[in-house]
């Protein structure tokens, strides 16, 4: 960032309207009636006695709210979270992980932890291994794991099929127990409503955190952060500080472009213009279009 970036404004890097952008074509858009999304690159030292809007937004919902209901906050955080590594990343199977109880105390959380988190870092350095993982105890208390990762591993047909009538493969590399995994649709969506179910009210940290993941992913969409006329946005209104009439969102979902088909780079997407006319453009080209647009 040039530094001649920060003489601009405070209302020059503030905006009201954030764009999150997804691999497939999907696209967030959250409506602010305030300008509270900041450009990266321009944090500033908070001035006396006053801070980040929306930090102090998330003390003024903590104080109103229950811990219920804090509960229910942090597990939508963390359900989105999930649902961003998910729709960022090129998952191809559903993998679940258990322990041979005759060789390992399956109800034993840090045995488990050690070897699973040596075994995943091991496969992450020697197969290039990429993978969001849930821990779970079945309902005699026993450990397992569920994990969405990508196809490094050497699979052997088992020559079973689960109830979908999808091949159910083994990985050879665990040695700890036993696995199943299955090949993962072209549904991104389903699949991420899939794994986020398992962060639900009830759910334990079981390693501290309610999911691992490895460091060589995606976390987060690419980000477009635009201005919008508040009252032009006709979509449902939510205000989470009912005394504050001016701190109000909207949140809409759209589809901004789709994938080029195998003839074309994989890397680019199809945009379609206002007058129906087609481009190949990249993923930045796509955001530069939507901030030149406004």
């Amino acid at each position: 960032m040039p530094l001649t970036s920060f003489s601009r404004s405070v209302d020059a890097i503030r905006h009201n309207t954030k764009i999150q952008i997804y691999p497939d074509g999907s696209a967030k858009y959250t409506y602010c009636k305030k300008a509270v999304f900041q450009e990266k690159g321009f944090e500033r030292a908070p001035e006396k006695n006053k801070g980040n809007i929306l930090t102090e937004l998330t003390y003024k919902l903590a104080e109103e709210k229950s811990p219920r209901d804090r509960t229910d906050e942090l597990m939508r955080r963390h359900r989105e979270k999930i649902r961003d590594i998910v729709l960022c990343n090129k998952f191809q199977y559903m993998l679940t992980l258990t322990l041979n109880k005759d060789e390992i105390d399956r109800y034993d959380v840090d045995v488990f932890k050690k070897k699973l988190h040596k075994w995943l870092n091991n496969m992450v350095e020697r197969k290039g291994l990429q993978y969001v993982l849930i821990p779970e105890y079945h309902e005699d208390g026993a450990l397992h794991a569920h994990a969405l990762i990508n196809g490094v591993f050497d699979f052997t047909n088992s020559g079973k099929r689960d109830k979908q009538g999808r091949a159910i493969f083994n990985i050879p590399e665990w040695k700890y127990g036993f696995t199943t995994a299955v090949r993962l649709d072209n549904n991104i969506m389903r699949v991420a409503n899939y794994v986020m179910k398992y962060i639900t009210k009830g759910v334990e940290k079981i390693f501290g955190k309610y999911f691992w993941s490895s460091k060589n992913i995606q976390r987060e969409p690419k980000t477009v952060l635009l201005d919008t006329p508040y009252d032009t946005v006709k979509e449902k209104e939510f205000k989470p500080l009912k005394y504050d009439d001016t701190l109000c969102f909207k949140y809409a979902d759209t589809s901004l472009f789709t994938r080029s088909g195998s003839s074309m780079n994989s890397n680019n997407v199809i945009w379609t213009n206002a007058d129906g006319t087609q481009e190949e453009l990249t993923l930045e080209q796509v955001c530069y279009r939507l901030q030149t647009s406004c």
